[in-house]
C-alpha cells in the first residue's frame, strides 16, 4: 500500500522531471563510489610512483647491460671485418649506451659509488674502441695502398712475362718462371691469410713465401732474353721489398690491436658489468618492499568501499524502479485499450484519467480516438465501393493499353490510339501512351531506313572489296603474263652467243623486268594488309641461316658498290625460334636492301641480340640493320614508315623505289606484336631496328660440340664487374689463350702493350669513356650495347656484335670464335655467309623418257616455255588449252603435264580434276602436275595444291626453277630440294 501511494504521489510530477531525478539519483551514488576509489588511489600512489621509478630504472639498467655487450661483439666483429656498415653501427650504439645510461641514473643526486663506477668504466671502454678504429684504419689502408697494389701490379708482370717466355721455343725462362709464379701464388694466399685472421704469428709464413719468391729473381734475371723481361724482374724484385716492409707494419699494428682489445675493451666491461648487477639488485630490493607495502593498503580499502558502495546501489535501485513503475503501468493499460480497440472492441476503460500527468492526457485522448474509429469504419465502408467501380473502369483502359503493345510486338498493323474515362488516372495514362505510341512509329520508320542504308552501303563496301581483290588478281595475272615471256626469252638469251655489250644490255633488260615484278608483289602484299588478309605461320627458324641467306641475297649489290658485310647473332639466342620464315626474311631483306641502296660506301651489317623476355615469358629478339649511308634528317623520320613515302623528293629520283618497303616491314612488325625504329644521323648513317617476342622452338639433342683451341690467342677482357671478369677470363683460359684481365680501361688505353689483341671482349660503356681511338686494330665484342653510344659504337669499323648480359660462358667462346672467322689455330667456326648457289648447269644428260605435256594458251609463253624445256634436255609437246591438253593426255603417255592455271574452255584446275578423275577410276599411276600461273596472290598456290597438283611454279619461271620442279618429279637426284 506503501508503494502503491509513493507512485501516484510520483504520478504528480510531470514524466519529464522523472527521468532527470533517476539520473541525478543515479549520479549522486556514482560520486559516493568514485569518492571511495579516488582515496583509496590517493592512499597508495605515493608508492606505486616509486614503484615505477625503481621498475623503469632497473629495466633500463638491464638493457644497458645488453647494449654493452653487444657492442663489444660488434667491436669484434668490425675488427674481423672492417667495413663501414659495421663501423657506423658500432659508432651509433656507443652514443646509445651513453644516452642510456644517462637516462637510467638522471634522477639519482648525487650518484651513487657504484653508479660513478659504471660511468667510468663505459667511458675508458668506448676510448679503447675509438683507439682499436684508428689502428684498423691504418691497417686497412696500409693492405690498400701497398700490400693490394704490390700484387696487382705483380700479376699484370707475371702474365707479360709468361706471354713473352712461350714465344721462344726451348727457352729455360719458362719452367723457372712456373716456379716463381708458383711462390708468387704461395705468397699472396699466406698474406691474404695473415691480413684477414688478424694474428701476428701469420706473418712469419707470408715473410717466408715472399723470401722464396724474392729468391728466384736473380735466376730469373740471368736466364731473361730481352729488355722487357729483365724490366718486368726488376719491377718484381723492387714490389717485393715493399711488401716485406708491409707486411712488417702490419704485424706491429696487429700486435698493438690485440693488447688494446684486452686491457682496455673487454676489461672496462666486465667492470661496467659488474657495476651494473649491484645497481639491478639494490632496485630489486627496494621493488619488493614497495610491493609488500601497497597490497595491504589496497586490501583494506577494498572491503570497506565494497560496503558502502552496496548500500548506495540497493537504495538507488529501489528508487528508480518505483518511477519506473509510475510510467511502466500506465503505457500498458493504454497499450491494452489500443490492442482491443483494434480488434473492433472499444469496451475497455483506461485507469487514471482523472490524474493530471501526460499519462492522464493520453487517456482523454484515446476516449476521444475511440468515438473517431467508429465513425471511421462507416465510412471506408462506403469508400470501398466506391473504389470498386472505379478500378473496373481502369481494368477496361489497362486492356487496351495491352491489346496496343502487343500489336507491336507482332508483325501486324498497330491500331488507333487508346481510349479512356475522361478526368480519370487512366485517361492520363492513355494520353501519354499515345503520345509515346507516336514518336515509337515515326522512330521504327527511321531506324528501318537507316538499316536498310546500312544494309546497301555494307554490299557496296563488300562488292567493292571482291572487285578490289578481283582486279589485283587480274593485274597481277595480265602483267605476269607478259612479263613471263620478256624475262624468260631474255634469259634464254643470255645463255647464247653474244658479246659484253650485248651481254650488258640484256642483263639490265632483265633486271629492269624483275624490278618490275618486285614492284607488283610490294603492291600485292600492301594491298593483302591493309584487307586483313596476311596470315603467319608458327614454325621453327635458325636466326643464323636465316641471315646468313639474306647477306647472300644482297650480296651483289653490296660487291657492285664496295661494301663490306657483316652479320653476327648473339649466341645466347636459341638456335631455333617460331616464326614465319618467309615474312621474317622479307624483313630483313627490305631493310638490309635499303642499306645497301643508300650506303654509298662503308659497310653494313646485321646483328641479332636478346634482349629480355616479355611479361608472357617469350624471348625478345632485337634485330639491327646498320649502315653508314647517307642517313636521315630528324624531321623526316616521323612520316618514313608511311607508304608511298620516302626520306626527301629526290631520293625516288637518284636511288628508285615506290616507298612500300618500309611501310609494309612495319605492318609486318605490327603483326607478329613488335615494335620497329630507326636511330639515323645525316652524313653518318642510319640504324633500322625491330623488337620481335618470339618463342624457342623445341630442338633434336645436339652432337657433342667440340671445344675450339684457342692456344697462341692473345685475348683482352675488360669488364668492371670483378665477377664477370673472372669467370670469363678462367673460361677463355682453360682453351689455352693468354688473357689480358682490366677492370677498366680508361687508364691504361694509351699503354702500347694494349694496341693489339686477336679478339678484344670490352665493355660498351668502357669504350665510350676511352674514346673511339682505343683499340682500332682489334676486333671487338661489345657487353652490354644499352646506353647513348649504341648508334656509334656499332659503326666502329672493327665492331663485329653486341652480347647481351648475364653472360654465359658457352655464349662468350662461341662468339670470340665467330670473332676470329675459323682463321689461324682457332677451328671449327661457323663461316660468315652461306655458300652460294651453283650456277645452271646446261650439261645434264637428256631425258629419254616419255615427252612433257605443255598446256599454255599465250602464244609467247608457249614460244618461252619450250624453249626451256628443249635447253634443259626434254622433249614437250603443246596443247593451247586444257580440253585439248585432256585429250592428249587420253592419246598418249606423257612424263609430266606443264598447265597454265587460267586458260580458255578449260583451265588447269578443270585439267587437273579431270585428269585425277579418270587415274582414280582406271587405276592408273599418278602422273606429276606442275602448276604454272601469274597469280601471286596469297592461296593460290594452296589451291593448287589442293586441287590434285604436285608442284606450283609463279611466273615469271626462271631456268633453275623449272629444272629443279622437273627434277623433283622426273629424276632421282638427292640435291633436289
Amino acid at each position: 500500500m506503501a508503494t502503491r501511494h509513493f507512485i501516484r504521489w510520483i504520478r504528480a510530477l510531470p514524466i519529464a522531471w522523472r527521468i532527470p531525478l533517476v539520473v541525478v539519483l543515479n549520479l549522486f551514488v556514482a560520486l559516493a563510489v568514485g569518492g571511495l576509489g579516488w582515496h583509496a588511489a590517493s592512499v597508495v600512489n605515493a608508492d606505486l610512483d616509486q614503484l615505477r621509478q625503481v621498475q623503469t630504472r632497473t629495466g633500463a639498467l638491464a638493457d644497458i647491460d645488453i647494449r654493452a655487450g653487444r657492442l663489444q661483439g660488434l667491436i669484434r666483429q668490425y675488427l674481423a671485418n672492417p667495413s663501414d656498415d659495421l663501423l657506423k653501427d658500432a659508432m651509433r650504439r656507443s652514443e646509445e649506451l651513453f644516452v642510456a645510461m644517462g637516462d637510467a641514473t638522471a634522477h639519482e643526486k648525487p650518484l651513487s659509488a657504484d653508479a660513478v663506477a659504471m660511468h667510468e668504466a663505459a667511458r675508458r671502454f668506448v676510448a679503447g674502441f675509438q683507439t682499436l678504429k684508428a689502428i684498423n684504419a691504418d691497417i686497412s689502408r696500409l693492405y690498400e695502398s701497398q700490400v693490394l697494389q704490390a700484387t696487382s701490379e705483380m700479376s699484370g708482370l707475371y702474365a707479360i712475362l709468361n706471354s713473352t717466355a712461350r714465344t721462344r721455343s726451348g727457352d729455360q725462362l719458362a719452367p723457372t718462371l712456373v716456379k716463381s709464379h708458383e711462390n708468387f701464388v704461395e705468397t699472396l694466399i699466406a698474406i691474404n691469410v695473415f691480413y684477414f685472421n688478424g694474428n701476428p704469428a701469420r706473418a712469419v709464413d707470408a715473410q717466408a713465401s715472399l723470401d722464396r719468391m724474392t729468391a728466384t729473381m736473380p735466376v730469373l734475371a740471368q736466364l731473361a732474353g730481352n729488355d722487357l723481361q729483365r724490366d718486368a724482374l726488376q719491377v718484381l724484385e723492387q714490389r717485393g721489398r715493399s711488401l716485406t716492409g708491409a707486411i712488417d707494419t702490419m704485424s706491429r699494428a696487429f700486435d698493438e690491436r690485440s693488447r688494446i682489445l684486452a686491457d682496455e675493451v673487454d676489461a672496462n666491461q666486465e667492470a661496467m658489468s659488474e657495476a651494473i648487477d649491484r645497481l639491478i639488485a639494490q632496485g630489486r630490493a627496494r621493488e619488493d618492499k614497495l610491493q609488500s607495502r601497497s597490497k595491504a593498503q589496497l586490501t583494506q580499502l577494498a572491503v570497506a568501499g565494497a560496503l558502502a558502495a552496496g548500500l548506495l546501489l540497493a537504495f538507488s535501485a529501489l528508487v528508480s524502479w518505483m518511477i519506473g513503475q509510475s510510467i511502466r503501468a500506465p503505457l500498458l493499460s493504454l497499450r491494452e485499450a489500443m490492442e482491443a480497440g483494434a480488434e473492433g472492441d472499444w469496451t475497455r476503460e483506461v485507469e487514471g484519467r482523472d490524474l493530471h500527468d501526460e499519462l492522464a492526457a493520453m487517456a482523454r485522448t484515446v476516449e476521444v480516438f475511440k468515438r473517431n474509429a467508429v465513425e471511421k469504419l462507416r465510412l471506408e465502408l462506403e469508400r470501398e465501393e466506391a473504389g470498386r467501380r472505379s478500378d473496373e473502369a481502369k481494368r477496361r483502359t489497362l486492356q487496351d493499353l495491352l491489346a496496343q503493345m502487343e500489336a507491336h510486338e507482332h508483325p501486324i498493323s498497330l491500331t488507333g490510339p487508346v481510349a479512356a474515362v475522361a478526368e480519370t488516372e487512366a485517361a492520363e495514362i492513355a494520353a501519354v501512351f499515345n503520345r509515346v505510341l507516336a514518336k515509337f512509329q515515326e522512330a521504327s520508320q527511321e531506324r528501318d531506313a537507316a538499316i536498310r542504308a546500312l544494309t546497301e552501303a555494307k554490299e557496296a563496301a563488300e562488292t567493292a572489296n571482291l572487285a578490289k581483290s578481283s582486279f589485283l588478281a587480274a593485274m597481277s595475272h595480265e602483267i605476269r603474263t607478259p612479263m613471263n615471256g620478256v624475262v624468260g626469252l631474255l634469259e634464254l638469251l643470255g645463255l647464247t652467243r653474244l658479246d659484253e655489250d650485248q651481254r650488258d644490255l640484256i642483263a639490265t633488260t632483265r633486271e629492269s623486268g624483275l624490278a618490275l615484278l618486285r614492284i607488283i608483289d610490294d603492291v600485292l602484299d600492301f594491298s593483302k594488309i591493309e584487307a586483313g588478309r596476311m596470315e603467319l605461320e608458327r614454325l621453327p627458324v635458325s636466326l643464323v641461316q636465316l641471315i646468313d641467306g639474306v647477306l647472300h641475297l644482297i650480296t651483289p649489290d653490296a660487291t657492285a658498290k664496295g661494301i663490306t658485310l657483316s652479320g653476327f647473332v648473339d649466341p645466347a639466342l636459341p638456335s631455333l625460334v617460331l616464326a614465319d620464315s618467309v615474312r621474317l626474311r622479307q624483313i630483313l631483306v627490305n631493310l638490309a636492301g635499303n642499306a645497301v641502296k643508300f650506303t654509298p660506301s662503308g659497310r653494313v651489317a646485321i646483328h641479332a641480340e636478346q634482349a629480355g623476355r616479355g611479361t608472357d615469358g617469350r624471348i625478345l629478339v632485337r634485330l639491327r640493320v646498320v649502315d653508314t649511308g647517307i642517313g636521315i634528317s630528324p624531321a623526316l623520320r616521323d612520316r618514313l614508315f608511311q607508304p608511298f613515302v620516302q626520306a626527301e623528293t629526290s631520293t625516288t629520283r637518284q636511288f628508285g623505289g615506290t616507298g612500300l618497303g618500309l611501310s609494309i616491314t612495319r605492318r609486318l612488325v605490327e603483326l607478329m606484336d613488335g615494335s620497329i625504329g630507326v636511330d639515323s644521323q645525316p652524313g653518318v648513317g642510319s640504324s633500322f631496328w625491330c623488337v620481335l617476342a618470339l618463342d624457342a622452338a623445341a630442338t633434336a639433342e645436339l652432337e657433342p660440340v667440340v671445344e675450339p683451341d684457342f692456344m697462341g690467342i692473345r685475348i683482352l677482357v675488360a669488364l668492371p664487374e670483378a665477377e664477370e671478369l673472372t669467370d670469363t677470363a678462367q673460361e677463355v683460359e682453360r682453351l689455352g689463350a693468354a688473357v689480358v684481365r682490366l677492370a677498366r680501361l680508361a687508364p691504361v688505353a694509351s699503354e702500347p702493350a694494349l694496341a693489339h689483341f686477336d679478339v678484344a671482349v670490352v665493355d660498351a660503356a668502357e669504350i665510350l669513356d676511352t674514346g673511339r681511338g682505343a683499340l682500332t686494330t682489334s676486333p671487338l665484342l661489345l657487353v652490354g650495347g644499352e646506353t647513348q653510344g649504341r648508334f656509334d659504337l656499332e659503326r666502329l669499323p672493327n665492331c663485329v656484335g653486341f652480347l647481351g648480359r648475364p653472360l654465359e660462358r658457352n655464349q662468350v667462346v662461341i662468339a670470340i670464335a665467330s670473332a676470329l672467322g675459323g682463321s689461324g689455330p682457332v677451328a671449327h667456326c661457323r663461316p660468315v655467309c652461306a655458300p652460294l648457289q651453283p650456277s645452271l648447269d646446261l650439261a645434264s644428260p637428256r631425258w629419254d623418257g616419255p615427252p612433257v605435256l605443255v598446256a599454255e594458251d599465250h602464244p609467247v609463253n608457249q614460244q618461252v616455255i619450250l624453249r626451256q624445256l628443249d635447253m634443259l634436255g626434254y622433249p614437250a609437246e603443246l596443247a593451247p588449252d586444257g580440253a585439248a591438253a585432256l585429250a592428249a593426255w587420253r592419246s598418249k603417255r606423257f612424263a609430266a603435264v606443264l598447265t597454265d592455271c587460267h586458260m580458255p574452255v578449260m583451265d588447269g584446275f578443270q585439267l587437273t580434276e579431270a585428269i585425277r578423275a579418270e587415274e582414280a577410276l582406271a587405276g592408273a599411276p599418278r602422273i606429276p602436275i606442275i602448276a604454272l600461273t601469274a597469280n601471286a596472290l596469297s592461296g593460290e598456290s594452296e589451291r593448287c595444291l589442293e586441287a590434285g597438283m604436285d608442284r606450283y611454279l609463279a611466273k615469271p619461271v626462271d631456268l633453275i626453277r623449272l629444272r629443279d620442279a622437273l627434277d623433283a618429279v622426273l629424276r632421282i637426284d638427292p640435291k633436289i630440294i
